[in-house]
């Protein structure tokens, strides 16, 4: 008795095995075919394992990098650089060490979950530093020259700091558009830190202090 049943969980399970399989089959069918290239699905010999792999990225590149141009002159080229840094981690952790664990103690009181004390009690008295890194990190990528350089051979691409350069060469500089463009280009700075200048100060004199 216990013969059978041993064999019948070894054929059900079996059964299962086969009917997943081909359940499978047409999903990975058309995961093989979405990684071929043209010729290699227009091929009369056919193999689930694609010889060349050609996932589109951006710009067209492959998944090895061939192909395409990637994110060359993208905004996304541009922007990626930008999302992360360890001054902004070292900022922000060196002004939430301020904060006493008695507002932890009373959002556990209140109620409040982790993410809801974090949305309602710190995310509102952390304005001083986000203020303070908008203003520092705004104004680091405004006047940043290298990465756009990298990243925008196309003219039409060009960043601020990019554009200035194409006022001078070897044979001569156009000071007065040079000047020009200057003036025009510090106003964005000027009133990010006239918008954000009472949080900006305050957050420079209170960020790594502590009680």
């Amino acid at each position: 008795m216990d013969v059978r049943k041993k064999l019948g969980k070894v054929l059900f399970g079996i059964g299962i095995l086969i009917f997943t399989i081909l359940m499978l089959f047409p999903f990975l069918m058309m995961l093989s075919t979405s990684l071929k290239s043209m010729s290699e699905i227009n091929s009369p010999t056919f193999s689930m394992i694609p010889k060349e792999f050609d996932i589109p990225f951006a710009g067209g590149n492959s998944i090895l990098g061939q192909g395409g141009t990637g994110l060359l002159n993208t905004q996304t080229g541009l922007i990626l650089m930008y999302l992360s840094g360890a001054f902004g981690v070292f900022l922000f952790r060196q002004f939430m060490m301020n904060f006493p664990s008695a507002l932890d103690d009373a959002a556990k009181i209140d109620g409040l979950s982790r993410f809801g004390t974090y949305l309602r009690i710190y995310m509102p008295l952390s304005k001083p530093v986000i203020a303070t890194m908008v203003v520092l990190r705004a104004t680091a990528t405004w006047n940043d020259y290298m990465w756009p350089l990298l990243m925008t051979p196309k003219d039409s691409m060009y960043t601020v700091q990019l554009a200035l350069s194409r006022f001078r060469n070897a044979e001569l500089t156009q000071w007065n558009y040079v000047m020009a463009v200057t003036a025009v280009s510090i106003i964005p700075v000027i009133l990010l830190f006239l918008f954000f200048q009472k949080y900006f100060i305050q957050g420079i004199v209170t960020t790594g202090m502590k009680d």
